[in-house]
């Protein structure tokens, strides 16, 4: 190749390095560090070979995320036993293990890590992923966050409403519908109206907010510990054109970021039974609002003592809901320095909810987003609750709490 003349390959370095090469012709003089020396070039292996085939590093040595082929083999047909992965050809490319599932990037790994640190819940937690629940007592932020943290299966079984709904004797309407009905009743005794700001704890992905704003005019906040729910919530209600009249927010109810008496009602729908400090949240609710005002609660109610209607150690029920007495609300509120209005029992009017949500399990496009394992842990909680029910043991009520004026 004729002097002055660059190859191919080196251009690019050339043109970076500032050696002035246009077209393969040098224009400037040729500088020793114009020109950088083509390294001579080998076989990369990222692994050792032999015999053309990859050697695994020693099981000891691996990876958490890459188990062993060489775990027990006295795990039961069908089943993965732990650290183990599913038998495929040597040589041929790994099969990603599905109880484990594949390992993420780098960035993404640090991104979750990052959003996990700020909202102090988990992030992106498929439904039911949080197994081992008999560690803990009552319901916990983490399981209740990464239950609902896939609303997509939370849509197909219990839609955006997300609660029991409101049949009147005779009445056969769908389950979206009896669930409207169940907010109206809530909207009804808050007394917003245009002007109000109400709060929404335990907000799920924003169907009754948007509901209850579309009605009354009232401006909304909401909180919930799910980061999924939060980022849902926004973006519906946004697509609805609800603009600043409803914001979400990643909070837990017994640290709210708000100033005193900045609420003029406050509602929570099936909320309080996931909270393990009670009196601590209704402490908060009662501090943001103004005196005066409302917190309208629908939730479950035990008509014995606590721990009737309890899962088994170690089922989702048992540390992800934590109902309390009927009794026990009032306590909670004048603990927090609320005076209860009104208890209303709608028991009857709910009970097909269960039934009506059982169906929702069955459909075939809840499989795509939910395993098995799933659909099982949330048809114990829904028969445990339907059981009680008919035996008396359980219960429905709406309340009406108001702090006192002055």
């Amino acid at each position: 190749m004729p002097r002055g003349v660059a190859h191919p390959c080196h251009r690019a370095y050339q043109g970076w390095r500032g050696a002035g090469v246009a077209s393969g012709i040098e224009t400037a003089p040729r500088r020793p560090w114009d020109v950088r020396p083509r390294r001579p070039t080998a076989r990369r292996m990222s692994r050792p070979t032999l015999r053309g085939r990859r050697l695994r590093p020693p099981p000891s040595t691996q990876p958490p995320w890459l188990p062993s082929r060489h775990a027990s083999r006295t795990a039961a047909p069908g089943v993965v036993a732990q650290g183990a992965r599913p038998a495929h050809r040597p040589g041929s490319r790994r099969v990603p293990d599905p109880q484990r599932g594949a390992r993420p990037n780098r960035r993404v790994r640090r991104a979750a890590h990052r959003t996990a640190r700020r909202s102090s819940v988990p992030v992106n937690r498929p439904l039911g992923e949080v197994t081992d629940m008999s560690r803990t007592e009552g319901p916990t932020p983490q399981h209740v966050a990464a239950f609902y943290d896939n609303t997509e299966a939370v849509d197909i079984f219990l839609g955006d409403e997300i609660h029991m709904g409101h049949w009147a004797p005779g009445d056969t309407s769908p389950l979206r519908r009896a669930q409207e009905r169940l907010t109206d009743l809530v909207t009804e005794r808050t007394g917003a109206g245009p002007g109000r700001h109400v709060l929404d704890v335990g907000c799920g992905t924003g169907g009754p907010a948007r509901r209850l704003v579309r009605r009354t005019g009232a401006t909304l906040t909401g909180i919930t510990i799910s980061p999924e729910q939060a980022r849902v919530a926004r973006v519906r209600s946004a697509e609805a054109g609800f603009g600043d009249g409803i914001r979400v927010g990643i909070t837990d109810a017994v640290a709210m970021p708000f100033a005193d008496g900045v609420f003029d009602a406050a509602i929570a729908i099936e909320s309080i039974l996931h909270m393990p400090d009670k009196q601590g949240a209704l402490g908060e609710i009662a501090r943001v609002l103004r005196p005066g005002a409302a917190l309208v609660v629908a939730d479950f109610a035990q008509r014995t003592a606590e721990g009737a209607v309890s899962g088994a150690p170690g089922s989702l029920a048992a540390s992800f809901v934590a109902v309390p007495t009927w009794d026990a609300y009032t306590r909670l509120a004048d603990g927090a320095g609320l005076h209860v209005e009104e208890i209303l029992d709608i028991t009857d009017e709910t009970q097909q909810s269960y039934v009506r949500i059982l169906e929702g399990l069955t459909r075939p496009e809840l499989a795509a987003v939910c395993g098995p394992e799933q659909r099982t842990a949330i048809e114990e909680i829904l028969r445990l609750f339907a059981d009680a029910t008919d035996a008396g043991l359980l219960g429905y009520v709406i309340v009406v709490a108001r702090k006192p004026a002055g």
